[in-house]
């Protein structure tokens, strides 16, 4: 049963104390009564001068004292079974072995210079830093470029070895472990993924910036003349509406820059990386963005 108040007993027989609950905190006081039934209450509840309820007595058959042993002691070990459940778990996971199969996500850029740009950018080296950190706490050395998650364990041996690495952590500890995997294993281009951003309101300029390697990307003049619209405004897209698509990206590049007499557009976030994402067009439609729109419903608000 859960917890709403928490009294203390007067020397005249009366409880005060006070009563939280998502709506309500209120100091109330338990006032004792004289059953005029079997099943009375044994107090009414006062409030700010008026009656808000009443109350009733309740011993367990093996008396206060007992129950209170009782429940302290299953409090215990349901918190023990969390501590040993939460790092078993991540050590089966880290493992792979017997009956978890976990998997680092492969996706990865067709071309090496957008390759470079997401490796460049910060979101890659916070990820690295979290993972370095995390194989310090397991005691475990990673090559250059290797996962957490593309290690696998050859015996029960190995799985009981992170085990017990993990064991004397604290939860924060293990947790950070527990996000490392995520972010690794996490499949790019989901719907999950874009859940994830909208749950933590996910802001990516703070993590990247539109760059060579993604103007290099784009060639429907269409689709640049829609961006160049959102950062340097319509007035400009409509002078260069006849416009080569190179013409169009240097444009767009100088306000990116702030060069060329171009006021620079600090903060701006093609469509496709807003939160959640959203598109141009409605020709056909990114991987992703279609993941996201089955789903989307299900996290509204």
């Amino acid at each position: 049963m859960a917890k709403i108040g928490t009294f203390k007993k007067q020397n005249d027989g009366r409880f005060t104390g006070t009563i939280n609950t998502l709506t309500i905190r209120a100091a109330v006081e338990l006032v004792p009564v004289e059953r005029q039934e079997g099943n009375g209450p044994d107090f009414r509840a006062w409030a700010k001068g008026a009656e808000i309820g009443a109350a009733w007595m309740q011993e367990s058959k093996a008396g206060p004292t007992s129950q209170s042993s009782s429940t302290t002691r299953a409090a215990k070990e349901r918190a023990g079974g969390h501590h040993y459940a939460l790092r078993l778990a991540v050590a089966t996971m880290l493992a792979s072995t017997a009956n978890w199969s976990v998997r680092a996500d492969t996706t990865a850029p067709m071309r090496e210079t957008t390759a470079d740009s997401v490796a460049s950018g910060k979101a890659a080296k916070e990820l690295a830093e979290a993972r370095k950190e995390a194989a310090e706490l397991l005691s475990i050395s990673l090559a250059e470029g290797e996962r957490l998650t593309d290690r696998r364990a050859s015996s029960e041996t190995d799985t009981a070895r992170l085990f017990a690495a993990l064991l004397p952590l604290e939860d924060e500890q293990v947790l950070d472990i527990l996000t490392v995997i995520v972010a690794e294993t996490l499949p790019v281009g989901s719907g999950l993924a874009e859940a994830l951003g909208v749950r933590l309101n996910l802001e990516m300029s703070r993590y990247w910036q539109p760059d060579d390697a993604f103007l290099d990307l784009v060639r429907d003049k269409r689709l640049l003349g829609s961006m160049l619209a959102e950062i340097g405004g319509k007035t400009v897209a409509d002078g260069n509406r006849n416009a080569t698509a190179p013409v169009l990206k240097g444009i767009i590049r100088d306000f990116l820059q702030g060069t060329n007499s171009r006021e620079k557009a600090s903060g701006w976030m093609p469509r496709w990386f807003a939160t959640p994402m959203q598109s141009y067009t409605d020709r056909g439609s990114m991987r992703a963005l279609t993941a996201w729109n089955r789903i989307r419903d299900r996290f509204a608000g």
